[in-house]
């Protein structure tokens, strides 16, 4: 779902970003997320690393995901500016 939020972005930035899905409601409350966006190419090649936190009482897991994007239209060296939350 995060990834599928991002990939409709035209432009990308280097950023680091985190969150919860209360806006979904209840099924997903012991759940959070972060990401890191880099840039990997001077081509406009992004990589998006999602991590799923998981907290249940005593137990905490994580999920990870990585991604590539290829957005040629972002500014030369990542920009540096951060994107809004999905």
């Amino acid at each position: 779902m995060l990834a599928a939020q991002l990939s409709i972005t035209n432009k990308l930035y280097e950023a680091s970003d985190s969150g919860d899905f209360h806006e979904l409601g209840n099924v997903y409350r012991d759940y959070s997320w972060s990401r890191d966006i880099n840039e990997v190419g001077t081509n406009g090649l992004f990589e998006a690393d999602f991590t799923i936190h998981h907290h249940t009482g005593r137990v905490n897991s994580e999920t990870k995901m990585s991604v590539l994007f290829f957005r040629p239209e972002s500014p030369a060296g990542g920009g540096g500016v951060p994107i809004g939350r999905p």
